[in-house]
């Protein structure tokens, strides 16, 4: 890039999006992974109108009209495998759900290392070289006023003040960059139902270990020395917003910090990297010889047994959009299955539904189990 861009803020420009997407150093993501995300963007993007919870509304019905179901706030404590095969899944509450094909996306350290029984292939040990996300902290704002009277973008806002991969290689301060996000200004009918009223995200990355010493601590029952600490962060990010959107200075009417330690205690990510395993060169490889990850594929060595989500592929991309689906029991990928039908409409979408948005209904008597741990604006103080 140096050699293609010597303007150093354009060239940060350019890369800051990536890093912020992709959370790690741009200097170790494969190419792929920055082209594709240039090529997503490159058309703008899109947003279902009444917000992202209508897609969870969408598919409701296809899935419950083909005899499935699904729970919300039903953590799912493990999978359970009759000899190499899986056979379904059993709830926190102790409820066992039978089911032909299995699907998790909690991610390979949750699947391999919580919900599965050890493997005699010694799967789990293959993650220990494989280094995790950065994480980050989000805060959420409730501002009084309609998002035009605030002058909220309807596109994202990515803020750099520096070099995008320093945190990341290790040579920056303790946070990277900024991203601003009002879905409140995206989607056409929120202020029909919410008049006067605004929303929105703002989020930085933060060295791992930050927050290291406070792992242990109890929700709601957190250091001072961590609340402290979320009060600087956030007085940082207050200063940002009303840096970067000068209409929003005394109109925050509330505001709350999503750690690490939030996104572990709520979500159960390991060390709060929402977005999984780290996507870089060592682990999808150099071109030269396969990466660390390329072990992971949809289909496991578990019959029965598939994984979706972001260890599949590209982060926390598309997954934060879609949160999580852990295990369940939809009618899933398998020899000569045509694909899933298509659920009801998102509409209106710029694309077609058929190019965002697929249901999976499951068969007459399934289950589907939704691990779900409640939209972000509703993570209580922590």
């Amino acid at each position: 890039m140096e050699g293609l861009v010597r303007d150093e803020r354009l060239r940060q420009a350019v890369l800051t999006p990536s890093a912020l997407l992709l959370a790690d150093s741009t200097a170790r993501l494969p190419f792929f992974l920055l082209a594709v995300l240039f090529e997503h963007f490159r058309t703008g993007a899109w947003y279902p109108v009444g917000g992202s919870a209508a897609i969870a509304r969408a598919m409701l019905e296809p899935i419950r009209a083909a005899g499935g179901e699904v729970f919300v706030r039903a953590p799912v404590a493990r999978i359970e495998l009759d000899g190499s095969r899986a056979t379904g899944v059993v709830l926190a509450n102790g409820t066992r759900v039978r089911a032909p094909v299995v699907v998790s996306a909690a991610g390979a350290q949750n699947t391999y290392r919580t919900l599965l029984p050890r493997q005699p292939d010694r799967s789990a040990d293959r993650l220990d070289g494989m280094r995790r996300g950065f994480p980050f902290v989000v805060l959420f704002v409730g501002l009084d006023g309609d998002p035009a009277e605030l002058g909220l973008p309807r596109h994202n806002l990515m803020v750099t003040g520096e070099d995008c991969d320093a945190l990341f290689d290790g040579t920056g301060g303790r946070t990277s960059g900024y991203f601003f996000s009002f879905s409140c200004a995206k989607d056409p009918t929120w202020t029909a139902r919410h008049p006067g009223r605004s929303t929105g995200e703002i989020l930085t990355y933060v060295r791992p270990e930050l927050f290291e010493p406070f792992h242990g601590s109890r929700w709601r029952h957190r250091d001072p020395a961590y609340l402290a600490l979320k009060a600087e962060l956030t007085a940082q990010l207050l200063d940002q917003l009303h840096r970067q959107l000068p209409r929003t200075t005394g109109r925050v009417a509330y505001h709350e910090l999503g750690t690490p330690l939030t996104a572990e205690h709520f979500a159960g990510w390991p060390g709060g990297s929402l977005y999984g395993l780290a996507k870089d060169v060592a682990g999808f490889g150099d071109g030269h010889r396969p990466g660390l990850a390329d072990w992971l594929r949809p289909r496991t060595e578990v019959k029965g047994l598939y994984l979706s989500g972001q260890d599949c592929l590209a982060g926390g991309l598309l997954p934060r959009r879609g949160h999580q689906w852990p295990a369940g029991r939809p009618r899933g990928p398998g020899p000569g299955w045509p694909g899933p039908p298509v659920g009801r409409a998102v509409a209106p979408w710029r694309a077609t539904p058929t190019d965002r948005f697929r249901a999976y209904p499951g068969r007459p008597g399934t289950v589907m189990c939704l691990r779900y741990w409640a939209w972000w604006p509703s993570w209580s103080s922590c």
